[in-house]
Parts: structure tokens; C-alpha cells; sequence
């Protein structure tokens, strides 16, 4: 009522906590915006400090200290009865709790990759997408729920994001995945992670989420309730329910874009008449696509997945 009266953001909100410090917050407005000394006028630009009420709820949530749930990281086993390890980042600045699960992500999805004398940063899932579903989490979430954390559940194939709080009043599930149009419960919160750089601009992290998986079969899912917005990133090299030698033809074509039947047989020693039986079935299994005809034909990984059609309406999987 107090919101609606004033036509105010929760985090536009007077924080019960005046007596906030910034020592990461400045750190990084010396760094991205080359400020020598951050001072009041800088933290009433940004919208952190208001004149008459002091310091934000923002401003809270990107202090040192703060009373507002944090983080809670979790990496399972073979199943949600193994836990492997866990962790809880709480009553830090907000950017502190995405740089904690950022390491706790490398920990896990990032490896290395050796090409002949280079050695390559690998991520199983694609940390891109990884870093715009948290920081969409942190952003985004209803904050007024004090007694819910965001929840980052590590698997061997997939990670799940679940943020507290459905979609912001307004706004629909589809124009929610189209990035058509952004209504942000948190726009003052949202606006230092912009002049920060963390997110390019308001509204473009779903389209980069999908963006992220574009040349790859697997392709990550968003689930939807009153409650909480869950994104499900997969794996890039999640097993599939296919054969020893169509995952052979499956990995050279994903680790390649695009290849010619020629090629394919000249990587895996296949035949002729073999190579192109598996790629007829891969075709035919929505895996992938070709383009071209005779000699310049060519096959890369399908970049339209096959709708998936489950009991659970509320999942939605990315186009």
C-alpha cells in the first residue's frame, strides 16, 4: 500500500539501515567508471541516496553488510541424496554474491582444452548464460521475500536457477522469454548493474541466455510459478539417446559448426554409405540440418530444437 501510495520501488524504499558502508561497491565505481572518490553526489546519481530519507534498500542490498537472504549453492552427486558440497553467500554486497557463484561455477563447468601447443578455457555451460541467469536472479527477484534464498543447484548435466518471486505484475511468460519488453520490480538496483557493465542493457538477459545456446542442441528451459522463475541451464555435452558412432559424427559436427559428408569421413575413417546413414538419422532426429545441394552440401547442428511436449505446462523451453 505504502509502494502504491508513493508510486515507489521496493528498492526505492528507505533502508532501516543507515549506517552502510561500500567498500566493494566503491572498489567497482573506481574500476568501471574511473571515479577517484565516490562520494554522496555520486550514490544520488546512481539513485542509492535519496534526499530525505538517506540511504536505499538498493543501497542496502550493495553495501558490505546487509539483512537481506543471499545465496545458497549446492553441487549434487549422482542424485539430490548425494551433496558434494555447499555453500551459503548472505549479508554481502550483491556483488560479492554474484563473484562467489561465479567461482563456485568455475569450480565445477570450467576445464581446459588443449589444441595442439594452445590451451583453451572450456565451460561445459556456457558461462555467459550462467552469468545473466544469476545476475537476472539478483536483479530481478522479489526482494521483499526475506525468508528465501536464491537457490543455484549444480548437477552433473544441467544447473538450475531458482529466484524467489514470479514474473513482475505486467508482464506475460511470453514476452517474459521474447525480451520484448522489461518491467523490473528492482530499476534502481538494475541501473547500477548497468553503469557498472554487468548486464548490457535492461530487458537483453534472456536473449542472451538463448543466445548462448544457439549452435548447440541442447537448449535451456525456464520454468514459471506465483512463486519462483526457475532457468534450467543443460550441459553442452549432456548425453544424448543416440549410438556410440551418431555421437562420434554428433561431437565433430558441434566442435566444427559445419562440416560436408567428406569431411565427417575423413575425421571418423567411416565409409561412404555409413557416414551418410547417420547423418540421415541425426537429420531425421532433429540433431541436425543441411544446407546446400551436391558437392557444397553441408550439415551443422539443428538451430530450431523440436518442441518437447511434457505433463508440466509451465515449463518452457527456449526457441
Amino acid at each position: 500500500m505504502i509502494l502504491q501510495k508513493k508510486n515507489l520501488d521496493f528498492d526505492a524504499l528507505p533502508s532501516s539501515r543507515q549506517n552502510l558502508t561500500f567498500l566493494t561497491l566503491n572498489q567497482e565505481l573506481k574500476q568501471k567508471l574511473d571515479l577517484d572518490n565516490p562520494g554522496s553526489d555520486t550514490f544520488k546519481s546512481l539513485g542509492l541516496l535519496k534526499p530525505g530519507y538517506g540511504y536505499t534498500i538498493a543501497a542496502e542490498l550493495l553495501s558490505d553488510e546487509n539483512g537481506f537472504p543471499g545465496i545458497e549453492l549446492v553441487r549434487y552427486g549422482a542424485d539430490e541424496n548425494e551433496i558434494q558440497n555447499r555453500a551459503t553467500v548472505e549479508g554481502c554486497s550483491l556483488l560479492t554474491g554474484y563473484k562467489e557463484a561465479e567461482k563456485f561455477f568455475n569450480l565445477y563447468f570450467r576445464s581446459e582444452l588443449i589444441r595442439g601447443s594452445a590451451r583453451e578455457e572450456y565451460y561445459r555451460i556456457p558461462k555467459n548464460a550462467f552469468r545473466e541467469a544469476v545476475l537476472n536472479s539478483l536483479i530481478h527477484r522479489d526482494w521483499k521475500r526475506r525468508n528465501s534464498r536464491i537457490l543455484i543447484r549444480m548437477y552433473d548435466d544441467c544447473i538450475k536457477i531458482s529466484s524467489p518471486g514470479g514474473l513482475p505484475e505486467g508482464i506475460t511468460q511470453e514476452e517474459y522469454l521474447e525480451d520484448d519488453l522489461s518491467v523490473s520490480r528492482n530499476p534502481d538496483l538494475a541501473y547500477v548493474f548497468l553503469r557498472l557493465g554487468y548486464i548490457e542493457r535492461l530487458g537483453s538477459g534472456i536473449r542472451r541466455i538463448l543466445s548462448s545456446y544457439r549452435n548447440q542442441t541442447a537448449k535451456p528451459a525456464f520454468s514459471f510459478s506465483t512463486d519462483v522463475i526457475t532457468v534450467t541451464l543443460p550441459v553442452l555435452d549432456a548425453k544424448l539417446n543416440v549410438s556410440e558412432d551418431q555421437t562420434t559424427v554428433l561431437n565433430y559436427i558441434r566442435e566444427n559448426l559445419s562440416v560436408s559428408r567428406k569431411d565427417i569421413e575423413q575425421h571418423t575413417g567411416f565409409g561412404r554409405s555409413k557416414t551418410a546413414r547417420l547423418l540421415k538419422e541425426l537429420t531425421a532426429l532433429n540433431l541436425i540440418e543441411k544446407s546446400g545441394n551436391g558437392p557444397s552440401t553441408r550439415y551443422r547442428l539443428y538451430s530450431r530444437p523440436a518442441s518437447i511436449h511434457g505433463t508440466d505446462k509451465s515449463i518452457v523451453h527456449g526457441r
